[in-house]
């Protein structure tokens, strides 16, 4: 059952499979029909394989089409838009023509070539499962079809009879596609010409593919390219107006150096996204299933937080504030007033003494500190230091307070960590 009605990813592995045999088969029909050779017995087993497999692949998307019977998405592959769009395609490829002995029907096999548009439709859903920068499965799919299209022009001049007869198979087709790949990229050294008319015609045909392949080159590929990671462009770019700014206003150079650090640490360690921007942006709904994959684990560290429900979870998660501090940064200062507790997600911090000339204890990922502020009226009793750069969550007191007052198990909770505190003072 699985094999004729898959899952939406076995699918895509099906589909990855039945595009690498397309390829194989679009590779070596050209070359047999254009050099000759007698299909050996492991050939001829492999290409009964292959049709076995392009007539199951018929039936997969048969059955797959009849599951989606929305006619408002044109995409949707409902089964009038398989018989319209590909059927003919998978038919064509699933025809042994390769049993016709006779030269009038080996051209046939030809046809079967038509299925290797189907490879557009697994790189789009690669981009779409992998969510693929566009442009670099353009890029991709340009080099595909050219490699492709080079390869079926070579053999298309061996089978007109242009290369020096007496060769190996090796040498023809070695000569075939270096004659073509020098013709499309309209550096031709003339040591490879046509000598009959039909060979001049082809060669014309192909000089014109060069010249549009040359257009496309020169016109896309460096944007392309330029385009290829858009946000480190927009990177460099904010950089360049931070960095005329502050020369402008004549700011010191260890101050500049600082804020190039920092925002070049922004860079790596988040592609230059602040997280709160990309959340923002999202539904409640997924908001709260990313910061709760991001930050689950930091929160069930905390002992104030432990065996409490999933909902509680989730409605702390969605108050939590991350905040980004520099090495040397002073995160809280001894005698100001609790605001608030923090959750290490990245960096380490020092608790610094009374004197803040050492440090007490470090603290690194998943740790926390500040929670006592959160608990009791009161100054902060210690100050607290970046030693790293610091990736932090704050949840402020007012929130803190909020979520006291709607869950009572989480009341009692704090209740006994005050009676404990209460205790350790007398």
């Amino acid at each position: 059952m699985i094999l004729i009605n898959p899952a939406p990813k076995q699918k895509q592995y099906w589909d990855m499979l039945i595009a690498a045999v397309t390829l194989i088969i679009g590779i070596e029909i050209p070359l047999r029909l254009a050099l000759g050779y007698q299909m050996s017995r492991t050939l001829f087993l492999l290409n009964i394989l292959f049709v076995i497999l392009f007539i199951i692949d018929i039936v997969i998307n048969f059955i797959s089409s009849f599951q989606n019977k929305d006619d408002s998405d044109k995409n949707s592959p409902t089964p009038a838009r398989y018989l319209k769009r590909r059927f003919i395609l998978d038919l064509f490829a699933a025809i042994p023509f390769f049993l016709f002995a006779t030269s009038s029907y080996r051209w046939l096999s030809l046809l079967r070539l038509a299925k290797i548009m189907h490879i557009n439709h697994v790189f789009n859903v690669l981009k779409k499962e992998h969510n693929l920068n566009p442009s670099v499965v353009r890029l991709g799919v340009f080099l595909f079809w050219l490699l492709v299209g080079a390869h079926i022009m070579a053999c298309g001049w061996i089978g007109l009879g242009a290369v020096e007869q007496g060769l190996s198979m090796q040498s023809t087709y070695t000569c075939a596609i270096y004659w073509c790949i020098t013709t499309l990229t309209t550096v031709g050294y003339g040591d490879i010409t046509p000598t009959e008319d039909i060979q001049k015609i082809y060669t014309m045909i192909v000089m014109i593919l060069g010249v549009g392949v040359y257009g496309y080159v020169i016109g896309n590929i460096a944007t392309l390219f330029a385009n290829i990671d858009v946000t480190k462009a927009a990177f460099i770019k904010k950089m360049e107006d931070i960095g005329a700014f502050m020369r402008y206003k004549k700011i010191p150079k260890n101050i500049q150096d600082k804020v190039t650090e920092y925002y070049n640490y922004l860079w790596e360690s988040r592609q230059g996204q602040r997280e709160q921007q990309v959340l923002d942006d999202l539904p409640l709904s997924l908001k709260t299933e990313i910061s709760l994959q991001i930050n689950k684990d930091i929160i069930q560290k905390v002992d104030l937080f432990k065996n409490l429900s999933e909902k509680f979870i989730r409605e702390v998660i969605n108050e939590l504030k991350p905040e980004v501090f520099i090495p040397g940064d002073y995160i809280v200062h001894k005698g100001d007033e609790g605001d608030g507790m923090y959750f290490i997600s990245k960096g380490e911090v020092d608790v610094l003494n009374d004197e803040e000339t050492a440090s007490l204890i470090t603290l690194k990922d998943g740790q926390f500190f500040g929670e006592i502020a959160l608990i009791q009226e009161g100054p902060r009793t210690k100050s607290v230091r970046t030693r790293t750069y610091c990736d932090l969550y704050k949840l402020e007191k007012e929130k803190f307070l909020v979520l006291l007052a709607k869950y009572p198990e989480f009341e009692k909770i704090i209740q006994e960590k005050v009676k404990a505190l209460t205790e350790e003072k007398k």
